[in-house]
Parts: structure tokens; sequence; C-alpha cells
């Protein structure tokens, strides 16, 4: 029995939870801290790489909800990334010496760089397709109608499919 009084301090570390920001490889990512308590506000930042431009968050792990770049920290570990977009807009169109054309349900094309990567676009620039040119023709089934960006290195063509 204590015939005293007696002082009791008590002290405690908050837990702090890990905040990991990936990029898809097309522009560099990240946060203001790398770690937090919940309920913080956590900032992301994203840049694109040249030719890019930010696209979207996506959690990976974590119930997050990000807008304008801001979360609150929950009480586990957040796994966000960057995904960027490649930046083409019809006006960034040049003379090309791409040519296309379609026929029996197939997309012919030609003038492609040979050992070059090539791709298809949405207008808004989301990747649909991407592949190394074996030679200067290629082709492919013609997977939907709409408005499509082909590009070849600095060659860039607007196809109406």
């Amino acid at each position: 029995m204590i015939s005293q009084p007696v002082t009791v301090t008590a002290s405690y570390k908050a837990v702090e939870f890990s905040i990991t920001v990936l990029n898809d490889g097309n522009g560099t990512a990240s946060a203001n801290v790398n770690s937090a308590t919940a309920g913080t506000e956590i900032t992301l930042s994203a840049t694109p790489d040249s030719g890019y431009k930010f696209g979207e968050w996506q959690v990976i792990k974590g119930n997050v909800t990000i807008t304008n770049n801001m979360f609150i920290m929950p009480e586990n570990d957040v796994i966000v990334k960057a995904i960027f977009e490649v930046n083409v807009a019809i006006e960034d169109l040049q003379t090309t010496s791409l040519k296309v054309y379609k026929q029996n349900g197939i997309l012919y094309i030609s003038g492609l760089i040979p050992g070059k990567q090539w791709s298809i676009h949405t207008i808004t620039g989301i990747l649909v397709y991407e592949n190394l040119a074996n030679s200067e023709e290629a082709s492919i089934n013609v997977f939907s109608n709409g408005l499509f960006i082909i590009k070849s290195g600095n060659n860039v063509i607007k196809v109406k499919n």
C-alpha cells in the first residue's frame, strides 16, 4: 500500500504508416512525406516526361480517395501509382511519311521505322496499342471505331477508323 502521492508519467509514440509512390515509367512521382500518422493530409506530385501528361493516380494499396493530389492518411500503409498518358493533340500533328488504309477489317500502316516502337493512341492520348516495328509496314486487326493517333518516331498521323 502506498502512503504518499505518486506521479506517473506515460509517453507513447504515434504509429506511422508508410507511403510508397510508384510511376509507370513515363514521369516521376512523389509524396511530401514517406510516412505519416493516421489523419495526416498527404500531398502528391507528378511530373511527366517530355511527350507525356499526367493522367491519374491509381491506388494500389490502402483505402484512400485522392482528390486534388491529396489524401488523408488511413491507419495502414498506402501505395499509389502515377499514370501518365502520351501527350498527343490534333494541333501537334505534323507532316508525316506514315500511310494508313483499312481493308477487310485490317488496318495497314506503312512508313514505320524498323527497330523503333510504334503506337496507337486515342485522340485524348490514351495508349491502346504498342509494338516494335520489324519492318516499314505492319497490320493490325481493327479493334474499334473512332479517331486515333498513330506514332512512329517523330512521325504522327491522325486516323479515323
